[in-house]
């Protein structure tokens, strides 16, 4: 019975995320057909920051990312304007659903890149990484900023 309780008190620990981590701002969690990932995030809150993004940077570490974080649903363009890394960028709706992922945006381009309508959250990574990380059309993000809205609260 002892090791029953070890093997029940292990299997938790290895399923949930790290409680001093589930809430932390400088984390996102991924949630794809029952497999959980976590990504280091900076925040884009403001419009300055959203507007700047990545551009000008030469690089971003595998497995983090930038998160966008808009006040209300709404529709989102971007661009790779002054961006040198080329990017997969996940759209999600202001319940944490990502709608739409587009891989490995070119670096530089001044082409749009629709997000649709009614997003209200974006993540970056590096090109490549969101099939890692399961950011996939369908996956549920959770962060601590995400509104009441958001399907996996913290």
């Amino acid at each position: 019975m002892k090791n029953l309780v070890r093997l029940f008190w292990l299997a938790i620990l290895i399923v949930c995320p790290n409680p001093s981590e589930a809430c932390d701002p400088g984390f996102l969690h991924i949630m794809f057909n029952q497999n959980h990932t976590k990504i280091k995030v900076e925040l884009a809150e403001t419009v300055e920051d959203r507007k700047k993004g990545l551009m000008f940077r030469k690089d971003l570490d595998s497995g983090s990312g930038m998160l966008f974080l808009y006040g209300s649903p709404r529709t989102v363009n971007f661009w790779m304007k002054n961006t040198q890394i080329p990017l997969d960028i996940a759209f999600a709706d202001e319940r944490g659903i990502v709608t739409r992922v587009v891989k490995n945006a070119v670096p530089y381009s001044l082409d749009l890149i629709s997000g649709g309508k009614n997003i209200q959250y974006v993540v970056e990574v590096n090109a490549g990484d969101s099939t890692k990380l399961n950011l996939f059309e369908g996956a549920q993000l959770q962060h601590k900023k995400f509104s009441a809205t958001a399907i996996w609260q913290c």
